[in-house]
């Protein structure tokens, strides 16, 4: 069975969490159980798995995105900005503009919450 028919019941969670029972070193492990998490309205639970997959793989863009993006799903708007700002400043680094350019669609929506009474 495919992780993409396993996503939708939560299966892919525990296919991840097996996983890195197994590696716990695997950065790309940490981010897709983040993603996972992050799908399934966890967004607290994936902070923990983006930072961990950032620790392994510092400058990683995505795993910056996605770490931002869950902080505004928690409510952590100073930290989704500063968090989004480094992701963009990853991503212009490693020579992605398009990736940087939607990073930067995501920032300007939080900075605008940021500031909402």
């Amino acid at each position: 069975m495919t992780l993409r028919r396993l996503w939708p019941h939560g299966g892919a969670i525990a296919h991840y969490r097996a996983l890195l029972a197994v590696r716990p070193q695997s950065a790309q492990g940490h981010y897709d159980l983040a993603s996972v998490l992050a799908a399934h309205a966890r967004a607290a639970e994936a902070i923990g798995h983006y930072g961990e997959a950032l620790r392994l793989r510092p400058e990683w863009p995505a795993a910056l995105d996605g770490l931002a993006a869950s902080y505004a799903a928690t409510g952590r708007w100073d930290e989704a900005v500063a968090t989004a700002e480094h992701a963009v400043h990853a991503a212009t680094a490693a020579g992605d503009a398009g990736t940087a350019a939607a990073i930067r669609e995501r920032l300007d929506g939080y900075r605008v919450r940021r500031s909402a009474p």
